[in-house]
This record gives C-alpha cells, sequence and structure tokens, in this order.
C-alpha cells in the first residue's frame, strides 16, 4: 500500500492505474463531482466513467456494451465488474467506512471494484464479485486484491444482532462492547473464493482513527463525505 503524487492510497498490487481518495481531494457527495474528479484525475472519457446507486447490499453488475454512464447509475448494486476494452474505462464506488474492495486479473487485465460493507460482507459481495470475474475468462489463483482503508475493529462497534451474524473469530470483545474485524473477514473471503494470500494486499489505515479520511462512524451521519475508490482499465 503507497501514496500516490495526488494522495490517494493505492496498492503496489494493482498495475492499473487506481486509487482512494482523501478527505482533501473532495467529499464527492453527488455523481457529478465523482465524474468531474475522475475525467480530471484519469483522463477517461466522462462516458466511459461508470458508478452504480449503491444499496449496501451485495449485487455485482458485470458492465456490458448496452450499458450507458447515464444508465447504470440508477442501477441498485455495490460492486462492478470492468472487462478488458480497446478504449479505457473506469469503475468507481463511495465509501466511508465500509471497505472499497479492488480485484485485477494479471492475465485478462479484467477488474471490479467493491463496495463491502457489514451487509455485503455478510453476504459474501466478495464472491460473487469473483465469480461474476471468472464467467468472463478469469480466474481467481491469477487475480490481486487490495483491501482499501476501511474501519477498523478498533472503532467498529456493533450491537449484539449483528455481532451474532459472525463468526466469533471476527467479533472483539473490548470493555463489555463487540466489535467487528470486517477486513478479517473479506480477507478470508478471497482466501475461500481461491485468491492467493500472497496477492492480497490488506489496508492497515482505519477511517474512523485517521483524519485524513470522512467517516460515517465519527462524523454526522448526515454530514459526512464520502471518499472515491476507482479503476481503470
Amino acid at each position: 500500500m503507497k501514496h500516490n503524487s495526488s494522495n490517494e492510497v493505492t496498492s503496489k498490487l494493482i498495475q492499473p492505474t487506481h486509487g482512494v481518495t482523501i478527505r482533501a481531494d473532495g467529499a464527492f457527495q453527488t455523481r457529478e463531482s465523482c465524474v468531474n474528479y475522475l475525467s480530471h484525475r484519469t483522463r477517461v472519457d466522462i462516458d466511459r466513467i461508470y458508478g452504480v446507486h449503491q444499496i449496501h447490499g451485495s449485487t455485482v453488475h458485470v458492465l456490458s456494451s448496452t450499458d450507458t454512464s447515464q444508465s447504470i447509475y440508477s442501477l441498485d448494486a455495490d460492486g462492478l465488474v470492468l472487462q478488458k476494452k480497446h478504449k479505457p474505462s473506469c469503475v468507481f464506488i463511495k465509501v466511508a467506512d465500509c471497505i472499497p474492495l479492488f480485484l485485477w486479473d494479471t492475465e485478462t487485465s479484467n477488474c471490479a471494484v467493491v463496495h463491502s460493507g457489514w451487509k455485503g460482507t455478510y453476504e459474501n459481495i466478495t464472491n460473487r464479485a469473483i465469480e461474476s470475474m471468472i464467467k468472463i475468462g478469469s480466474r481467481s489463483v491469477t487475480m490481486h486484491a487490495f483491501i482499501g482503508p476501511y474501519i477498523h475493529e478498533c472503532c467498529y462497534q456493533v450491537d449484539t444482532t449483528r455481532a451474532r451474524l459472525f463468526k466469533s473469530t471476527y467479533i472483539r470483545s473490548m470493555g463489555g462492547m463487540s466489535y467487528l474485524a470486517i477486513g478479517t473477514a473479506v480477507e478470508d473471503q478471497l482466501i475461500r473464493s481461491g485468491v492467493l494470500k500472497e496477492n492480497i494486499d490488506h489496508s492497515s489505515l482505519c477511517t474512523s482513527c485517521d483524519a485524513r479520511f470522512f467517516s460515517y462512524r465519527r462524523e454526522n451521519a448526515h454530514a459526512h463525505g464520502t471518499m472515491v475508490a476507482y479503476i481503470v482499465v
């Protein structure tokens, strides 16, 4: 994991242009703000920058030739899979404590970006993204994964109902409270789906601890901004 020239967080395991923005890059409350930033940052045509309507679920959409950047923005999903084409395209999601997960296949250059919150993690959106990539010709053993900055177990307190949804392995008890190690759960899902452990880069940055990031938990839930996580192939 490293910072590029724009202070975005990136991974050395993901070769295509990608990144997770920080607070200084903008709040990105609207689609227009995301697309404008990404078109300037990546030099990809605006009509080839794709984001979806995130609903904190586990639906993954594979971009097709009939999709337009306008049409899929109203699509309910939390993951986008992009197949390598002749012209560069960009897919993005927004996060503010949830996990931004990047997948990139070294053989085909197919890629995905996934928003994995507690519900998406519980429903294993990670595996759904990997299976979607496999259907278009990728292999899990040649995939590289980057678990970007997210809220770590030091700050992610959950109630008893939510804690019971996850294996005790992912629950830390501190001061009579339960804390969810959501990143560990996602890393284990990657490995169970066939991604090699050495091909996984797991960020140590906690969005709640680190004020460089927006955080749903740390800030007012209705006033916080969001980071953009994106990848270009």
